[in-house]
């Protein structure tokens, strides 16, 4: 049988090694963490607990007891973890409101807690009951934090806004998701489904400042550029994926570099995967190469209507310069899918929507980075304007369907 100690330990023992999990902390200990750390640290922090759960619960000498008290720990942690965060970001604000702490959900819990003891279902449903279920109670730590904050501040006259971001969710998530001054959200922004991971935060770092009787404010800070949370992509019309699918099949990179130069082969059959090993050493190859590269940057120009310092910028942006990574100092990691775009912007040949949204993307985040904003947060609010991810994603998904047809 295994008891709360055994399965406390299994848990923290998952957190300890996972170097996302170590990042985070050392970002909020070191009082540099934001709400979008704190979204990522609840997030992990459910996903252990619910595996491990998943893994023990057929086996708990007290299942509804123990899965209580190791849901009442998480939740608490979180609510901690986020008000030291509120509480740094504040500080540095020179706002002085404390954070407000969520009552644990009681209630919910025993009700879930009590599923698992059914036992008119076989051992496989309580072992989905349990994993899916807490997760999402975990997760919701950290809604409830948000919700409760963002209230409170509101009320107190500052201007707050919650922000809802899907991760290639539901159509249900997909429609509620966005950035809305407090009171404006959607009803329901708060819920979560199973195996839901939208980012769900609020934003009192844009116009802070309590709010005065004239309307007038008490303190005013610069408000993030472009900062919305939708995002629509270029959609093609059959006919025209039709013409780019015939006329711009992937192409694998080869090892060999010419002139500074990376060759691509001609066009491939099958599913391609970006991530696969043998992407990133191509990727890993053409970075290497793009150092070198002496003409990229005016065919670049040339191609796309820039100017030469400005691609010249992104490119020290993406390939040259080092960056703090949260948990080291280097380069950024080479990307096969921007290698391809890289490569496509030189040739000035089939340059596709995503590779423009590259340039777009890597701007404003260089300029975000360069007032201030951490690396991780100056790409997330990018991306909620120039979703280069999301676009080439697409593009590689629509090939590799195709090819299977």
């Amino acid at each position: 049988m295994t008891d709360y100690k055994q399965l406390r330990e299994a848990i923290d023992k998952k957190l300890s090694t996972d170097p996302e999990f170590r990042t985070i902390v050392k970002h909020i200990n070191g009082g540099r963490a934001t709400f979008i750390d704190t979204e990522r640290y609840a997030q992990i922090t459910a996903r252990a607990v619910s595996r491990e759960l998943s893994a023990e619960v057929l086996d708990l000498s007290d299942r509804e007891g123990i899965t209580t008290q190791i849901l009442r720990d998480s939740y608490e942690d979180i609510n901690a973890t986020c008000a030291r965060v509120q509480r740094a970001m504040d500080e540095k604000a020179g706002i002085h409101i404390r954070p407000q702490q969520e009552n644990f959900p009681a209630e919910r819990v025993q009700q879930f807690t009590h599923s698992l003891i059914d036992p008119t279902v076989e051992d496989s449903v309580i072992k989905r009951r349990a994993r899916a279920g807490s997760d999402t109670i975990v997760k919701s730590a950290h809604d409830d934090f948000i919700r409760k904050n963002a209230t409170f501040r509101n009320d107190a006259g500052l201007t707050c806004y919650i922000i809802r971001e899907g991760t290639n969710c539901c159509e249900w998530c997909s429609s509620v998701a966005g950035k809305y001054s407090f009171g404006t959200q959607p009803d329901g922004i708060f819920r979560r489904h199973d195996n839901c991971d939208c980012t769900i935060i609020y934003d009192g770092q844009v116009l802070r400042g309590k709010r005065n009787a004239d309307g007038s404010r008490s303190k005013t800070w610069e408000e993030v550029p472009d900062a919305a949370s939708s995002y629509n992509p270029t959609v093609l019309s059959p006919e025209e994926a039709e013409r780019l699918q015939a006329k711009n099949q992937p192409k694998i990179l080869t090892n060999s570099v010419n002139g500074g130069k990376l060759r691509v082969s001609g066009a491939t059959s099958g599913a391609l995967n970006p991530d696969s090993d043998r992407a990133n050493k191509h990727a890993e190859q053409y970075y290497e190469s793009v150092r070198k590269m002496q003409t990229d940057v005016k065919h670049i120009a040339e191609n796309t209507g820039y100017s030469e310092d400005t691609i010249q910028s992104i490119k020290d942006f993406i390939f040259n310069e080092k960056h703090d990574l949260g948990d080291r100092y280097d380069y950024f990691d080479p990307d096969y899918k921007m290698a391809q775009s890289w490569q496509r912007l030189i040739d000035g040949k089939n340059i596709l929507p995503h590779d423009l949204t590259l340039i777009k993307h890597e701007e404003m985040e260089k300029e975000l980075m360069s007032r201030g904003y951490s690396q991780a947060e100056a790409h997330l609010i990018t991306t909620k304007k120039y979703n280069y991810e999301k676009e080439a994603r697409e593009y590689y998904d629509k090939i590799n369907r195709n090819s299977k047809e």
